[in-house]
């Protein structure tokens, strides 16, 4: 945890989702989807047509208001190659959905290993580079 967070966020996962941060900035949910998608909330998202979710640590640069810096990577600790439970536990998403959006697709970084029983297995580098290109927080609030 870094220095860097208000005490509140203490209790909240690394990646947080939209009603989290509604609850914390006190906006609606449907506000902070709009000012994520217009980049003025940093956030990201998996696939396409996933939801959004958020760095806790970005969120908590965005309630002190003040620029954010350079944070060690939201997979820091975690091996170069990852399970669907560990991409799950970080993403906030079941294994199982994990497994089912790379089987569609949709969730970045997916290859299988093992022959005929073969497991899903997802890079770190590129789930990394996914989670790390959102915008840097705007230095305005987001809007009410």
């Amino acid at each position: 945890m870094s220095d860097r967070e208000p005490g509140q966020l203490a209790a909240y996962p690394k990646v947080l989702v939209g009603a989290e941060v509604a609850d914390l900035l006190g906006l609606d949910p449907r506000n902070v989807a709009a000012a994520a998608a217009a980049g003025k909330l940093p956030a990201f998202k998996v696939h396409p047509h996933g939801e959004w979710r958020f760095d806790r640590r970005r969120i908590a640069a965005v309630i002190e208001n003040r620029a954010t810096g350079s944070f060690p990577p939201l997979l820091e600790g975690f091996p170069d190659v990852m399970s669907p439970r560990q991409v799950g536990e970080v993403l906030r998403y079941e294994a199982r959905t994990v497994q089912q959006m790379a089987a569609a697709g949709t969730m970045p970084g997916g290859f299988k290993v093992g022959g005929p029983q073969a497991r899903w297995r997802f890079s770190r580098a590129v789930l990394s580079k996914v989670i790390e290109q959102q915008p840097a927080p705007a230095a305005e609030p987001p809007p009410e």
